[in-house]
């Protein structure tokens, strides 16, 4: 991993980890300082991917995974799998998306963790649609974003609804 990407790792935890154990702690139960570090290990997946560093975001995202399985704690594992689903869809890899998705899916629903489910719905759709079943990828993105929306979330809102023009343009409507 470049130095420079561990430099940024390190001041992220060193700022977030305070605010994390106050707001997710409760969440996350007594696996908190490691959950952290899975999650910062996914965020720090993305500013590799950001930084143009491909491969090195690829190993951190199966680092964070490898974390969260290890824990076995359901709330990690969907988080985890959820941020690595969406960087195989920056990296446009649908199969691998859907995958990562399904599974984080399975998970979210089974505990009831609404809005892991809603954007894990998303990415399924947006992999379907990719693999050219536009029907149930268009239709599983507008269910998402509905679900999405009902709980209150609206965080990121424009990158789900450009997914879902996407969606429309790829398959010519």
């Amino acid at each position: 991993v470049p130095e420079d990407l561990l430099v940024q790792a390190n001041s992220l935890g060193l700022f977030m980890r305070p605010i994390a154990m106050f707001f997710i702690g409760p969440l996350l139960g007594g696996v908190l300082v490691d959950a952290f570090d899975g999650a910062a290990l996914a965020f720090l997946a993305f500013i590799a991917w950001l930084e143009g560093h491909p491969e090195e975001s690829l190993a951190l995202s199966r680092e964070s995974l490898a974390l969260a399985r290890r824990l076995d704690h359901p709330p990690v594992l969907t988080l985890a799998l959820m941020f690595a689903a969406q960087l195989r869809r920056l990296r446009g890899e649908a199969e691998a998306t859907e995958e990562l998705a399904v599974e984080s899916l399975a998970l979210a629903d089974a505990h009831g963790l609404s809005l892991f489910a809603a954007v894990d719905g998303m990415l399924c759709g947006w992999a379907q649609v990719e693999q050219g079943r536009f029907d149930a990828g268009i239709a599983g993105l507008h269910r998402s974003l509905d679900a999405y929306r009902a709980i209150g979330a609206d965080s990121g809102l424009p990158q789900y609804f450009a997914l879902l023009a996407e969606g429309y343009a790829r398959a010519g409507q």
